[in-house]
This record gives structure tokens, C-alpha cells and sequence, in this order.
């Protein structure tokens, strides 16, 4: 009961505190609202544009949550947080089948505690519902049962071909007998869950299956095209560091039996895919660390490896501290009390990995509670809920026009649960059109004639314009009128024609 209650704890204490992330969260809230609003439950859109970057499972999940729960940042948060619940719930049978009650307990403990799975698991992002998913196709590889092919196909729907790749690598280790699972029928299984849906958009996109193929498979693994390069290394220190404070329990000399050969395989195999992939994110790696948890938690007891988890402790909050300090203005007390309680934890931790467990509980308590205070001073990632909530504030009937100036925080509709004006004069001239960075000619909603755009900003109506600090002035100049600066943060500002 004592894990359970950490469980739920760390996965849905205040999930709904704090506003949503800008671009990512913001985005993905954004599509999923999206279809639950307009019924489209086909192709995922974000402000009517097509966003089709990503499979839909994580959208319909969102969407179906909104329904339910309300246009907020609980609902758009609990699918990630249900994932994370399933993700632990697979481990727990897979541990307990390969070892043993206890060990199985301190692999959803040690996952629950880990810091890039608790950051994760309360951020609306699809990597933690294809964590759950890689995760249960691996339980099915164990227990040789036919579910693996639904688990790889809601895997697929989920984020692509990686979600069928990370089980395979898992069954290298494992060699499971062939002959245990029905390939034939799995097969078919897997293609009628998961194929209607890229079939029919391709149907009414024909090129959609370049896009697909070409830029979202093969590109993010062979060229820089994203933005996201990175050194091939970058992913070993964020495996390391984001399953802090318990890296250190996962090396050990082992047997090497099937379970053991399994989780090494799903690891190194993984993280050796990752590296020569030139697309590069650190919740890539999360995929990764079910199996991180598993060999830490079959490791016998041992002193020293003990001993480097408090230590790894005290180390990781410190960070964490200088990072509230630095970059969301951490009252200084709040930064004082926090390093005695990590001091105080390590110090315990360095005999008893219970101590190690409270001291998390300590900290995730202080850090939730001390959100509200400190989110208006974030300077990145700065959420779109202060701009809506001031936009709703000045204008509840909702009838001023609300224009974004190439800026566009993706939360946006999400949180005014309507669709605003986009001014990019960039979506000319554009080579595909299936990513809302890049929305066709004509896209309803978006302007991209300059005189056009100059008639909406100073006409009669009441108008708020969401705008970069460098182009506020480039506004006021296009107009030649007065702009009023309602609200202001690290990305961007509001401005309103009206005082």
C-alpha cells in the first residue's frame, strides 16, 4: 500500500497546478482540444491548421480527457500520468516473474522516483504513452503471450515505427522460441488497428506517405533537418542522469540469465539507436528506462552503489535548486530549506534507500506548492494561459479579433477554446504543408498579405495582438497608431488598440 500511495502521490498530486509549457504542452493540449471541439476525430489540426507530425492515439487521448474533465491543464495532463501508471504497472509483472516481490516493488519505486520519469509523467507529451506502450509489448515478449502485436500496433498509432524497433531489440536479448507467437495472425491484428488511419489520410493526401517515410522516419535519423543535432553521446549522460538518484544501483556484476539479457539488450541496442540518430530530445531516452529500473532493482544490496545514490541525491537537488533560483526566481528561503532537506536526505540515503524515497516525497511536496508563486517569473517556455487569461479578462464576450504576428503560442486556442488570426507572411512559400509551422496557401486563419494585414490591425474592432518584444514597435510603425502593452513575459507581449 505504501508504494501505491507514493504512486498515485507522484503521478497526480496537484497535476493541474501548473500552467501549460510553451511550445510543446501547449501544442499537443492544443490538437487534442481541437478534436473534441469540432468532432474531427480523423486529422489532428492545431488552430485548424493539419498537424500531422505525430500519430492521433495521443490526441484522442487528450481529447476524450478534455471531454470529460474540462478545458484545463489536469485533463490535458492525465493521459501522460495514466501512462506512467500503466508503464509501472508492466514493470511491476515483468520484475516479479524475472526475481521476486520485493524487487518488483523497488523497480516501480526507483522508476517513480527517477527524474526524467517523474518530470515526464506530468507533461503532455506522447513519449510517456509510448513508454507504456514498448513497455507492455516487452511484458508480452516475457510471457510469450499474443498481445504484443495490439501493444506494438497502439505503439505505432502512438509515435511511429520506434515503438515496434525498442520490443524488437528487447527480443534480441531474450530469444524468445519463435514459434510461440501466431506471426500470421499477429500480423493482421497489427494492421487493423493501426493502419486504417495512415491509409485514409494518405488517401486524401497523397503525399502524406513522403512525409511520413521520408521526413519523420528517415530524415530524423540521418540529417539535422529538425534542429535538434546534438553529439552522438548526448543521450549517455541523460540516461544517467535522468534515472538520478539510482544510476548507480543498475551497475553490478550479474548472471547473465534471459531476463537479465533482455533488459541489457533493450538498453544498449536502444541507446545505441539513439546516439546515431541525428534527431535528438532527452524524453527519446525515457522509452529506455523501464529496463533501467528493472536490472537496478534485481541488484543485490550493496554498500558503495548505496552510498553514490546519496550522493547522487544531495548532487541532482542541488541542481534543481540552482535551476528554481536561476530561472524561476526561487524565494531565497525556499532554496535554504531545500538544500538542508537534501543535505539531511543524503546523509540518510548513504545507508537507507528508504531515506531516499521520503526525501523525494519532501521535495516534489515543496517544489508543486511553491509553482504558483513562481510561474510568473518563468523566463522560458513561457505558458500562453497569462496572455488568454488577460485576452478573456478585458474581453469576456469574446468579440475583439486576436492576432498572432508570426509568433504564435501554441496553447492559445486551448486555453480562449477558440481559434485566433495568424499573421505568416512565410506560408508562401513552403515545401510541405502537413506541420503547423507551415500551413498552406490559403489556410483559413492565417494572413499573409501585408496590406491585409495592415486593414485588420486598424479597423473599428477591438483587436489584441500577441507579438515578439522586437516586433511590438514593428506594429505600432505598420499602423501608425498607439498600442497598448497589456502583459508581457519571456517570449513575447499582448498589446490591445484600446487602453
Amino acid at each position: 500500500m505504501a508504494v501505491l500511495a507514493l504512486v498515485l502521490f507522484t503521478l497526480f498530486y496537484q497535476l493541474g497546478t501548473r500552467a501549460l509549457n510553451e511550445p510543446d504542452e501547449g501544442r499537443y493540449a492544443g490538437v487534442g482540444y481541437e478534436m473534441m471541439a469540432t468532432g474531427d476525430w480523423l486529422t489532428p489540426r492545431l488552430n485548424g491548421i493539419p498537424h500531422l507530425s505525430k500519430p492521433p492515439l495521443t490526441y484522442w487521448m487528450i481529447g476524450i480527457s478534455v471531454k470529460l474533465f474540462g478545458v484545463n491543464e489536469f485533463a490535458a495532463r492525465l493521459p501522460s500520468a495514466l501512462a506512467a501508471l500503466g508503464t509501472l504497472l508492466a514493470l511491476y509483472l515483468m520484475v516479479r516473474g524475472a526475481a521476486d516481490e520485493r524487487a518488483a516493488l523497488w523497480a516501480v519505486v526507483m522508476l517513480t522516483t527517477s527524474a526524467l520519469f517523474f518530470v515526464a509523467a506530468r507533461l503532455v507529451t506522447p513519449d510517456m504513452l509510448l513508454t507504456c506502450w514498448i513497455t507492455w509489448s516487452v511484458w508480452a515478449l516475457w510471457r510469450r503471450s499474443n498481445w504484443l502485436f495490439v501493444f506494438l500496433a497502439l505503439g505505432m498509432l502512438t509515435k511511429g515505427p520506434v515503438a515496434v524497433v525498442l520490443p524488437l531489440f528487447a527480443m534480441i536479448g531474450l530469444q524468445p522460441p519463435l514459434r510461440a507467437f501466431r506471426w500470421g495472425l499477429g500480423a493482421l491484428v497489427f494492421l487493423a488497428i493501426c493502419a486504417p488511419w495512415f491509409v485514409i489520410l494518405a488517401i486524401q493526401n497523397p503525399e502524406l506517405w513522403r512525409y511520413f517515410l521520408v521526413r519523420e522516419v528517415v530524415q530524423r535519423v540521418v540529417s539535422g533537418e529538425h534542429g535538434r543535432g546534438k553529439a552522438w553521446w548526448f543521450f549517455i549522460p541523460v540516461l544517467l542522469g535522468g534515472f538520478m538518484p539510482w544510476t548507480f544501483q543498475v551497475f553490478h556484476r550479474r548472471k547473465l540469465d534471459p531476463a537479465t539479457r533482455m533488459f541489457a539488450a533493450w538498453i544498449v541496442l536502444g541507446l545505441l539507436l539513439f546516439s546515431i540518430s541525428r534527431s535528438k530530445l532527452p524524453t527519446y531516452v525515457l522509452a529506455l528506462m523501464p529496463a533501467m529500473a528493472a536490472l537496478a532493482a534485481m541488484a543485490p544490496a550493496s554498500r558503495w552503489r548505496q552510498a553514490l545514490s546519496g550522493v547522487a541525491l544531495a548532487a541532482a537537488l542541488g541542481v534543481l535548486v540552482y535551476y528554481l533560483r536561476t530561472q524561476w526566481g526561487l524565494p531565497p528561503p525556499w532554496g535554504t530549506a531545500l538544500i538542508t532537506v537534501a543535505v539531511m536526505g543524503a546523509l540518510v540515503g548513504l545507508f537507507n534507500r528508504h531515506a531516499v524515497v521520503a526525501t523525494f516525497v519532501v521535495v516534489v511536496l515543496a517544489v508543486i506548492s511553491l509553482l504558483p508563486r513562481i510561474e510568473q517569473k518563468l523566463l522560458h517556455n513561457t505558458s500562453a494561459k497569462f496572455f488568454a487569461g488577460r485576452i478573456l479578462r478585458e474581453d469576456p464576450n469574446r468579440e475583439a479579433l486576436v492576432i498572432c504576428h508570426q509568433l504564435f503560442p501554441r496553447g492559445l486556442p486551448f486555453y480562449l477554446q477558440s481559434s485566433v488570426w495568424w499573421y505568416n507572411p512565410g506560408a508562401t512559400n513552403v515545401t510541405h504543408v502537413f506541420e503547423f509551422h507551415h500551413p498552406a496557401p490559403g489556410t483559413p486563419l492565417v494572413v499573409t498579405d501585408t496590406a491585409r494585414y495592415r486593414e485588420m490591425l486598424t479597423g473599428t474592432q477591438h483587436v489584441f495582438c500577441v507579438a515578439s518584444h522586437n516586433d511590438a514597435e514593428t506594429i505600432r510603425q505598420l499602423t501608425g497608431a498607439r498600442w497598448f502593452e497589456l502583459e508581457r513575459n519571456g517570449k513575447g507581449v499582448l498589446l490591445s488598440n484600446r487602453p
